[in-house]
């Protein structure tokens, strides 16, 4: 069976914006991949300051021999890099948000863009002839964004994201391909060219799959 994907509802933004939110966050906290890896540099950081503040206490209450001197550093250093970092801060932060909306930005085109290809798809194939490279021509369609998400994040399984919207043949010639959206693209390209269509129609689809898909893939 198929599974449907989950659509972020009212109700999603509900829990989101509810106050329990925090409390969430918090328990939540240590399956973060960002808090994950700042924990080892913490650590060493932590380990660091505590071995000299172990060390400088125990000088002060003389547990140590008399020549063992009290480990001191001037706050100048820190004043003056202060502002520079907190200005470097800042600015890492901007250019974190910008990559993050523009990559929101070109995700939704290739959204939209497939979508549409589907829906021209939908609306212009004739059932009675082309049933069978229409219904593979849409699975082609649906797995190119799936294979373009595995392709660009770490870590996912691309065999389980795609059994269920490609079939076993086509799994396999994905799977062992070196580019695997590309891969999808030329499937998409020689359907629409197999497609028994009239002339205006095939340059009313050609067009669509050119612009709306290789294109978001390759500018």
């Amino acid at each position: 069976m198929r599974q449907k994907r989950t659509l972020y509802d009212h109700d999603n933004w509900i829990q989101h914006r509810s106050s329990l939110r925090h409390l969430r966050h918090f328990l939540s906290s240590l399956s973060s991949r960002v808090i994950l890896s700042l924990v080892p540099p913490v650590i060493a950081f932590t380990s660091f300051a505590a071995i000299i503040a172990s060390y400088n206490s125990a000088v002060s209450f003389h547990w140590l021999p008399g020549f063992f001197p009290v480990l001191k550093a001037s706050t100048l250093p820190y004043q003056l890099t202060a502002p520079a970092l907190a200005l470097l801060l800042v600015f890492r932060t901007e250019a974190s948000y910008s990559r993050f909306e523009e990559g929101r930005k070109a995700w939704m085109k290739v959204i939209a863009g497939t979508n549409d290809l589907a829906r021209q798809v939908l609306s212009g194939v004739d059932n009675s002839v082309n049933a069978p490279l229409k219904r593979a021509l849409l699975q082609y369609i649906m797995a190119f964004p799936v294979a373009l998400k595995c392709h660009v994040t770490y870590g996912l399984d691309v065999r389980q994201e795609l059994q269920n919207v490609l079939e076993v043949d086509d799994l396999a010639i994905v799977l062992n391909s070196k580019h695997r959206p590309r891969c999808i693209i030329e499937f998409i390209s020689q359907s629409l060219q197999l497609l028994k269509l009239e002339e205006s129609r095939r340059n009313t689809l050609f067009p669509k799959s050119n612009a709306g898909v290789k294109d978001l893939l390759f500018p």
